[in-house]
Order: structure tokens, then C-alpha cells, then sequence
């Protein structure tokens, strides 16, 4: 998956097979090391970007949390700030209403 979009990786896995091929062929235990070494090489790569991608996948998800906190807060600091006007309109109206009848 990730060796396909990392050509590196691919092309070190090939290497460490032929490598390690050439190697059990020659009886060479030192080239066939080294394809090992090749192929653990791009295994390490291909986790690597695999975590990546995680880590990208985790820091999207937690954007997404904190926006939806903030609209959150948001919206809760709107209907207090609602809750508040409507409070000072029904005083302001009682408030006339009790002018209205000392007045007369």
C-alpha cells in the first residue's frame, strides 16, 4: 500500500529479493544479509508511512472535535445571550407597566 507511493520502498524491496536471491544462489551469506537488511529497510519505510497517514487521520478527527467544541460554545453562549435579552425586555416591559399604573 504505502511501498506503491513511496517508489523507494519498492524499489528497495526488489533490491533486497534479488539480493537475497543472488546471495542463497552464490552461497553468498553476506549478500543475502544484505537483501534481508534491503527488504527490513522497506518494511520499516512502508510502517512509517503508514503511521503517517494515522497521525494525519487523528490530527483531521481532533480538527474536527475542536470545531465542533467551539461551535458548541458558540451556540450555548447564544441562547444565553438570548435567555439574557429576553429577561431585560420582560423586565423593561413590567417595568413600564408599573410606571403605566402609578401614573394613573
Amino acid at each position: 500500500m504505502a511501498d506503491a507511493k513511496r517508489p523507494g520502498g519498492m524499489v528497495d524491496r526488489l533490491l533486497g529479493k534479488a539480493k537475497q536471491a543472488a546471495g542463497n544462489v552464490l552461497g553468498d551469506d553476506a549478500l543475502a544479509r544484505e537483501g534481508r537488511l534491503h527488504e527490513e529497510k522497506a518494511d520499516a519505510a512502508t510502517e512509517a508511512a503508514r503511521r503517517e497517514e494515522v497521525a494525519v487521520e487523528v490530527a483531521a478527527e481532533a480538527d474536527v472535535v475542536e470545531r465542533e467544541a467551539a461551535l458548541l460554545v458558540e451556540e450555548q453562549s447564544l441562547a444565553a445571550q438570548a435567555a439574557a435579552d429576553a429577561r431585560t425586555e420582560r423586565i423593561d416591559r413590567e417595568q413600564r407597566a408599573q410606571t403605566e399604573r402609578i401614573e394613573r
